[in-house]
């Protein structure tokens, strides 16, 4: 997998869960308003945006981002089981940070 879109899913897919979890509460405290419904579009931002760093970190093209919003959760779960289509993934290393590319001359500390 390529670690910098991997690492992305897991932050989106990770703040897609305390959304949740806060829309939960909000519910239980002042019940549907406003505020809930703007939750439920930043939850969906991220649940698509996570499925689209997912398939990126598998190799593949941003368009399977159509597939969980076709089938929703199930299309989720197409691109879970996708096979690995990196470099790394057919020589049978394991990615690393090493993979990323290198930082531009400017960048670098010394």
């Amino acid at each position: 997998m390529i670690a910098t879109y991997k690492k992305q899913a897991t932050r989106t897919f990770f703040a897609f869960l305390a959304i949740l979890v806060l829309i939960a509460i909000v519910i239980m405290v002042q019940g549907k308003n406003d505020l809930t419904t703007a939750l439920m579009l930043a939850s969906g931002v991220c649940f698509f945006w996570s499925c689209w760093a997912l398939a990126k970190a598998k190799g593949r093209s941003g368009w399977w981002l159509l597939a969980p919003l076709i089938a929703n959760w199930l299309g989720a779960l197409i691109i879970l089981l996708l096979k690995d289509r990196t470099a790394s993934a057919a020589s049978g290393t394991a990615a690393s940070a090493t993979d990323e590319p290198p930082l531009p001359e400017w960048a670098r500390t010394k």
